[in-house]
């Protein structure tokens, strides 16, 4: 957990954690859904941002009492745009939707064409949008192309997080 802190910023390292474990992950949804062993009894709230100490992972979208469903990053119809920008360039936005289905790579789209990105770069949450806390880590830069009529730039990220190896996850819960 101490890894994960350490990558988060001043805004996020001031959110109460909670470790919960993953218990129930079914076959047919492996790459979308997982179920944690964390409820509202605990703190856990919709959009409650999920990270392990790699990065980010998801979001919850149903709570009950001992129990959540998180929304992971790589469905390949994730639900939810996520406001993205590079670690270390501030000025470059783009957005997160969905997983590319023949790589697993999380689809980027550049707000602007112009705008460079580098292989290897770090891929971290804005915090625009009001749902993701600003500079969690997601991902790794793969590649980025234009698409043929020079309008549109996609960038593929691979996850930090390794998809099979998914036991514990962490939940950033209300503010200290």
């Amino acid at each position: 957990m101490k890894t994960t802190k350490e990558r988060l910023n001043k805004e996020s390292q001031s959110y109460k954690t909670e470790v919960a474990i993953v218990t129930k992950r079914d076959f047919d949804t492996w790459n979308s859904f997982v179920e944690i062993n964390k409820g509202s009894k605990d703190g856990v709230k919709i959009n409650t941002n999920v990270i392990t100490s790699q990065g980010l992972v998801g979001k919850v979208i149903e709570v009950s009492n001992h129990t959540s469903k998180v929304d992971l990053l790589s469905a390949i119809k994730y639900t939810s745009y996520i406001s993205v920008q590079p670690k270390n360039n501030h000025q470059l936005q783009g957005l997160i939707k969905g997983a590319d289905e023949k790589t697993g790579y999380l689809k980027m789209t550049l707000f602007n064409v112009n705008d460079k990105l580098k292989s290897g770069e770090i891929i971290v949450t804005s915090g625009l949008g009001g749902i993701y806390l600003p500079g969690i880590e997601i991902g790794k830069v793969k590649e980025a192309k234009i698409d043929n009529l020079g309008l549109n730039q996609t960038a593929y990220i691979e996850p930090l997080y390794d998809l099979n190896d998914l036991e514990y996850v962490i939940l950033l819960l209300s503010q200290k």
